[in-house]
C-alpha cells in the first residue's frame, strides 16, 4: 500500500475519530438535557393531580373515621368526599396513560389500584361494618402509594437528586400530621384505643424527624425562611402542645387512652398549619422543576457546544494532518524519485558499463548532504549503497575478469595439450593399422573420447569469454559443418543427417557454430535410447538457414520449454551456473547463440522428443569460394572404387575446401563438397568419457524394440525464445590452438587391405544426391551383453571390406590376412590393381590429395 494511501487513511481515522468522540459527547449531554426535561415536566404534571388526589383521599380517610365514630359526617357528606376522590384518581389516570417516564408509571398503577381497591372499604364504612383500623389501614396505603410516585421519578442529575430529597421528607411529613389528625377525629367519646394510641405515638415521630431533619435543614435558602416561618408560629407551639399533651397521658398496657382537654383545639390550629405545610411541599416541586428545566437548558447548551467545538476541532485536525501528509508525501516521492532513478536507470547502465570493461564517472549518482531530517538520512543512505554497489560490481567485476583471464589461459593450455594427444593417437593409429586391427579399434573410440574431453574444455573457454578455436579460413558448407559436429558428439552412429540446403558459413563463426550443433547433437543422443536416430537437417529459410536436431526420446512438459528457451533467449548470469551444473551445454549453447546473433529454440518434435532450431541468419552465411565453385569432376572412379574410402580430417585449404583428420573413434566424417555421408560404424565399446554432460533431463525413454540394452537417461531440460540480438563482438585467443595435421606416412609396398576406419566417404568427384538415406547405427554400453555378430559379408569382387552398419571391419580384416595367398592369384588382374590403387589413396598425404 502506497504511503500517500496510508496517510489518508490515517487522516481519516483521526477526523472519524474526533468526529465520534465530538458527536458521541454532544448526544449524550442532549440526552441528559432530554432526561432533566422529562424530570421537570413530569413533576410539573404530577404536581396538581397527585397532591389532589393525595388530599381528597386524606379527607376521606378523616371523614371515614368521623363517620365511624358517630362524629357529625352524615352519609351524603361522605358520598360527596368520595366523589370528589375519583375524580382525582381519574386525572391521575389520564397522567399514566400519556406519563413518558417509564420509571413513574408503575407507581402511578399501583397507586390507582389503591384507589380502586377502596370500593369495599367505603360500603363497609357506610354501614359501619367491619374493623374501622382496617378501613383506615387501607386509605394510609393508597395515600402512601400515591406519595411514592413523587419519591420515584428519577432526577438524572446529581443537583437534582439532591433538591428532591427534602421534596420526600415534607411529603412524609405531610402524611403523618395527617394521620394524626384522623386518629383524633376518629376518636370516639374522648379516648384512644391502645392501637390508635401507638399509631399516633409513632405518626407524631416521623413527622418531627422529617420535618426537623430531613426537611428543614435541606430546604434552600428562601424556601427554608418559609418553612421557619410555619415552625415558629403560635400553631406551630399549639400542635406541639397538644401532641406532647397525647404523649404525656398515662395508661395501663392494653387499656384505653383519655385524650387530655387540649386535644380540643387541634382541629383549629391544624386547620392553620395545613395550607402552610402543603405549600411548602408544593413550592418544593415547583423549585425541582424550575431547576430542571434550567440545568436542561444547560445541558442543552453544552451539547451544542461539544458539537461545535468537535466540529472545529476535526476541522483543525484535518488540515493539519493534510499538511503533514502533503509533506510527507513530498518528501517521500523526492526520496522515492532519487532511488528509482538510481536502482532503474544509473545502476543497471553503470553495472553493464563495469561489466564491459568501461569506466563509469560516480558523480552522476545522488550525492550525500546535510539531512535535515529522516528523509534526507533515507537519501544519503540510498547515495551510500548506490556507490557500494557500483564498487562491488567493480569488484566483481575486476575478479571474474581475472578469473576468466585465469581460466581462459589454463583452458587453453589443456586444449593445446589435447591437441598433442590427438596427433599421438593419430601416429599410433597409422603405425597399428596394418598390424593390430583390434588396437586400431581402441585408439579410435580414445581418439574420439578425446575430441569430447576437448569439446567439454571448449565449453569452459566459452564460459570464460573466449572463443572456440577456428582452424577454417575459407567458408565452410554447411553439410560440412554438420559432419564435423556429428563427429565431435556422443552417439554420432545414431545421427541421421539431410541436407537440404546450399549454404555456406563464414569462416569467422564455422568454429564456434559447429560447437553449438555438436552440444545440441550430443544433448540428443545421451537422452535417446540407443537404437534410436536422431535427425540433423539443414533447410534453407526467409531468413537464413535452419538446423534441426530432433531425437525420439521423452520430450518435458511445455512450461519447461518455456523456461528452458528463455534462458537460450536471454542467459542467465553465472551464479544460476553455480547453483547446478546441470544445464552446462544449454548455458553454453545461449553464449554462443547471443554471441553471433544466432536464434535456438527448442519444441516438442514430431515424434515425441525434443526438436532443436537452430536459425542461422543470412548475416552468417556467404557465397561459395570461386575455387570450390569452378570446381567440376575430372575423373571417375576406377573399377572396384565403388566402395567407402577411408576418411581423412583435413586442414583449411586455400580453396577453402577442409582438411579432415582421420575420423575418432568411428566418429563421421566430412566431404570435400557439401553431400550427405552415410554414418559410421559404431566403435567397438561405447564412447563415454564419464564426466555427465546432461544439457537436458528427461524421464528414461523406453528401450529399443531390439538391439543391446540402452544407457538409464536422465530427463531432459528444455524450453521457447524469442529472436536472439545481434551477434555482439568477441575477443579471439592471441594465438590459434594447433590443428590437427595427419603426418605423411609412408605408403606401403605390397597391397594390404586398407586401415579401417570407422566411417568413409564415397568419392568426392562423384555426384551425390543432397538427401542421404536415413540409418541407425545403434551404440551398445558397456556392459549390455553382447548381439549374436551378424553374418560377415563376403569380400566385393575389388577385394575391400564392405562397412556393416553396427559393426566393425576387424574381423574381415584378418580374415583377409588368413585367406591363402592363392585367392589373390585367382582375382582379375584389374581387381587387383583397384584395390592396390584403392589402398594407396587411402594412405596418400591428404596436402598431396589435395594438389593433385
Amino acid at each position: 500500500m502506497r504511503l500517500r494511501t496510508l496517510l489518508r487513511i490515517l487522516a481519516a481515522v483521526v477526523t472519524a475519530a474526533l468526529a465520534a468522540l465530538a458527536a458521541v459527547g454532544a448526544v449524550r449531554e442532549l440526552n441528559r438535557a432530554g432526561a432533566v426535561q422529562d424530570y421537570a415536566d413530569t413533576l410539573e404534571r404530577l404536581q396538581q393531580p397527585s397532591f389532589a388526589l393525595v388530599t381528597e383521599l386524606q379527607a376521606e380517610r378523616r371523614m371515614t373515621a368521623l363517620h365511624w365514630a358517630r362524629g357529625p359526617v352524615n352519609a351524603a357528606q361522605l358520598g360527596n368526599q368520595q366523589a370528589l376522590t375519583d375524580e382525582a384518581a381519574f386525572a391521575l389516570r389520564e397522567l399514566a396513560d400519556e406519563a413518558p417516564d417509564s420509571a413513574v408509571r408503575p407507581p402511578l398503577e399501583a397507586a390507582l389500584r389503591g384507589v380502586a381497591g377502596l370500593a369495599g372499604v367505603r360500603e363497609r364504612a357506610a354501614e359501619r361494618s367491619g374493623d374501622r383500623d382496617e378501613a383506615l389501614e387501607a386509605y394510609t396505603r393508597a395515600i402512601e402509594q400515591t406519595i411514592a410516585v413523587h419519591i420515584r421519578v428519577r432526577a438524572h442529575n446529581g443537583s437534582l437528586a439532591q433538591g428532591s430529597r427534602p421534596l420526600t421528607a415534607l411529603l412524609q411529613a405531610g402524611e403523618s400530621l395527617a394521620l394524626q389528625d384522623t386518629l383524633l377525629a376518629g376518636a370516639k367519646d374522648g379516648r384512644f384505643t391502645a392501637a390508635d394510641h401507638a399509631r399516633f405515638v409513632q405518626a407524631v415521630g416521623v413527622q418531627r424527624f422529617a420535618y426537623g431533619t430531613l426537611a428543614g435543614p435541606l430546604l434552600p435558602d428562601g424556601e427554608k425562611d418559609r418553612y421557619d416561618a410555619v415552625t415558629d408560629s403560635k400553631e406551630w407551639a399549639e400542635k406541639t402542645r397538644i401532641e406532647d399533651a397525647v404523649l404525656g397521658v398515662s395508661r395501663e398496657s392494653g387499656s384505653p387512652v383519655t385524650l387530655p382537654a387540649a386535644t380540643a383545639g387541634w382541629q383549629e390550629t391544624y386547620e392553620h398549619l395545613g395550607p402552610g405545610l402543603t405549600g411548602l411541599a408544593t413550592a418544593r416541586i415547583q423549585a425541582l422543576a424550575d431547576d430542571a428545566e434550567d440545568r436542561a437548558g444547560e445541558l442543552r447548551m453544552t451539547a451544542y457546544a461539544i458539537a461545535a467545538g468537535g466540529v472545529l476541532l476535526v476541522a483543525i485536525v484535518l488540515g493539519t494532518v493534510l499538511w503533514i501528509s502533503r509533506t510527507i508525501v513530498r518528501r517521500a516521492e523526492e526520496v522515492r524519485s532519487s532511488a528509482l532513478a538510481v536502482a532503474r536507470r544509473q545502476l543497471p547502465q553503470m553495472i553493464v558499463r563495469l561489466q564491459r570493461g568501461e569506466d563509469v564517472d560516480l558523480s552522476a549518482l545522488p550525492a550525500q548532504v546535510a539531512a535535515a531530517d529522516e528523509f534526507g538520512e533515507i537519501s544519503n543512505v540510498v547515495a551510500r549503497l548506490a556507490e557500494e554497489v557500483v564498487e562491488a560490481a567493480r569488484v566483481v567485476h575486476e575478479e571474474r575478469y581475472g578469473f576468466e583471464k585465469f581460466a581462459e589461459g589454463v583452458t587453453m593450455r589443456s586444449v593445446t595439450l589435447i591437441f598433442a594427444v590427438l596427433r599421438t593417437l593419430d601416429e599410433l593409429q597409422h603405425r597399428y593399422a596394418d598390424t593390430d586391427p583390434a588396437l586400431l579399434s581402441e585408439l579410435y573410440e580414445l581418439d574420439h573420447l578425446t575430441v569430447r574431453v576437448r569439446r567439454q574444455l571448449e565449453n569452459l573457454l566459452v564460459l570464460s569469454g573466449g572463443a572456440v578455436t577456428n582452424p577454417h579460413t575459407e567458408p565452410v558448407h554447411i553439410a560440412n559443418l554438420i559432419v564435423d559436429a556429428a563427429g565431435e558428439s556422443r552417439g554420432f552412429a545414431q545421427v541421421t543427417k539431410e541436407f537440404q540446403a546450399e549454404a555456406w558459413v563464414v569462416p569467422e563463426v564455422a568454429g564456434e557454430l559447429t560447437h553449438l550443433i555438436a552440444e545440441l547433437i550430443e544433448n540428443a543422443t545421451t537422452y535417446s535410447p540407443s537404437g534410436y536416430e536422431v535427425f540433423v537437417r539443414a533447410t534453407h529459410t526467409a531468413t537464413g538457414v535452419a538446423i534441426e536436431v530432433e531425437d525420439k526420446g521423452r520430450a518435458p512438459e511445455n512450461w519447461y520449454f518455456e523456461a528452458l528457451n528463455g534462458r537460450l533467449l536471454d542467459v542467465p548470469p553465472y551464479a544460476v551456473l553455480a547453483k547446478s551444473s546441470d544445464q552446462l551445454g544449454l548455458f553454453v549453447v545461449g553464449q554462443l547463440a547471443q554471441r553471433h546473433g544466432v536464434r535456438v529454440t527448442l519444441q516438442q518434435g514430431r515424434f515425441g522428443g525434443v526438436l532443436a532450431v537452430v536459425l542461422v541468419p543470412s548475416a552468417l552465411l556467404t557465397g561459395a569460394p570461386e575455387q570450390l565453385a569452378d570446381r567440376t569432376p575430372v575423373r571417375k572412379p576406377l573399377p572396384g572404387r565403388s566402395g567407402p574410402r577411408p576418411a581423412k580430417r583435413r586442414e583449411p585449404t586455400a580453396a577453402g575446401l577442409v582438411r579432415r583428420e582421420p575420423a575418432r573413434a568411428g566418429g563421421p566424417t566430412g566431404p570435400v563438397r557439401p553431400i550427405d555421408p552415410a554414418p559410421g560404424l559404431a566403435p567397438a565399446r561405447p564412447a563415454d568419457d564419464g564426466v555427465p554432460d546432461p544439457e537436458r533431463r528427461r524421464p528414461p525413454a523406453p528401450a529399443a524394440p531390439a538391439g543391446p540394452a540402452a544407457e538409464p537417461q536422465p530427463q531432459p531440460a528444455t524450453a521457447a525464445a524469442p529472436a536472439a540480438p545481434a551477434a555482439p563482438e568477441h575477443v579471439r585467443p592471441e594465438e590459434p590452438l594447433p590443428v590437427r595435421v595427419k603426418k605423411p606416412h609412408p605408403e606401403p609396398a605390397a597391397g594390404p587391405a586398407p586401415r579401417p576406419a570407422p566411417q568413409s566417404l564415397p568419392d568426392p568427384t562423384e555426384e551425390l544426391p543432397v538427401t542421404a538415406t536415413p540409418q541407425i547405427a545403434t551404440e551398445p554400453t558397456r556392459e549390455a551383453e553382447p548381439a549374436p555378430a551378424p553374418a560377415r559379408p563376403a569380400a566385393r569382387a575389388g577385394g575391400l571390406p564392405q562397412r556393416v552398419p553396427g559393426t566393425s571391419m576387424a574381423g574381415q580384416l584378418r580374415d583377409g590376412r588368413r585367406r591363402p595367398a592363392t585367392a589373390m592369384d585367382r582375382r582379375p588382374l584389374d581387381s587387383i590393381e583397384s584395390a592396390f590403387t584403392q589402398l594407396q589413396e587411402a594412405l596418400t598425404d591428404p596436402e598431396e590429395d589435395s594438389d593433385r
